[in-house]
């Protein structure tokens, strides 16, 4: 699948045992097959056909004697990949990824309040136990949210003993020295992991193609075709959401820390930034 706009192409993609193919249309699956009977005829491996699933995006179908050819099974609205849940149908992949472990956590959680833990010993445990399990999933894609609305209440829930929340929850998530517990904030650490990317993003020793992606989305934004001088500007979130929610929140998190941070800037530099919402 070409991206718009470069000369980027996504075919193959692969994390140890796991490979995912993208292609273009129904003509290019044959080929791919082809090209694993060639591979287990001089290495004696082989495709786990059950194991394998196929999944139609955009206007692409398959008939009913297609898909006994292919001989995969075929995901309708989602599929798993790499333990994260992706598709066509958003609120299901949503449901998908965090119900399940937001059950789980409370679960957890309900045991870990049989004992006799202080207040700093209920902190380690939403900490290093709990949220933990989060961050995975958090890195790759966005946290609705009603799940996080959830995560919250049983962290503060489980902190307080499912009594009075004695503190603000703003005093609570701020360091020791300063008298809070160092309970770990969902939404600051969402913002750590796309400030990670947003570094990548902006090196330009690092090749990966989701770079591309961002810069045709990105192009969007008031029809200015910006790249990476984007970061200059002050976007509205009206014009924001016109990205996916996992770029809009590159911008929310660089927001975040706007004010600490400081443009080098020169006389010349004015022909290379947008004039628009640019507060420099």
């Amino acid at each position: 699948i070409k991206v718009p706009n470069c000369d980027k192409e996504g075919l193959i993609y692969q994390h140890a045992d796991d490979t995912t193919l993208s292609l273009c249309n129904k003509e290019s699956i044959p080929e791919v097959f082809k090209e694993f009977d060639l591979y287990s005829k001089a290495t004696g491996a082989k495709i786990n056909r059950q194991k394998s699933e196929i999944i139609c995006l955009g206007t692409g179908t398959l008939s009913v004697v297609e898909k006994d050819h292919i001989g995969l099974k075929v995901c309708e609205d989602y599929f798993q990949l790499l333990g994260v849940f992706i598709g066509k149908n958003r609120k299901m992949c949503d449901e998908m990824n965090w119900k399940n472990k937001i059950v789980q956590i409370k679960s957890l959680l309900n045991l870990w309040l049989l004992r006799r833990l202080t207040i700093h010993g209920r902190v380690s445990v939403i900490n290093s136990l709990m949220l933990s399990r989060f961050w995975y999933a958090l890195f790759v894609t966005a946290l609705p949210e009603w799940a996080y609305i959830q995560i919250k209440r049983l962290c503060l829930n489980f902190i307080w003993k499912n009594g009075c929340h004695l503190v603000k929850y703003n005093c609570i998530i701020d360091d020791k020295s300063r008298g809070g517990l160092n309970v770990a904030d969902i939404k600051c650490k969402i913002y750590a992991f796309r400030l990670k990317f947003l570094g990548r993003l902006l090196d330009d020793e690092y090749e990966v193609l989701w770079k591309y992606t961002f810069k045709y989305f990105v192009s969007s934004i008031y029809e200015m075709k910006l790249c990476h001088n984007v970061f200059y500007t002050v976007i509205p979130n009206c014009e924001l959401k016109k990205l996916p929610v996992v770029y809009q929140e590159f911008f929310q998190a660089l927001n975040c820390i706007r004010k600490q941070i400081e443009f080098p800037l020169s006389v010349e530099n004015i022909y290379d930034q947008p004039l628009f919402v640019n507060p420099n």
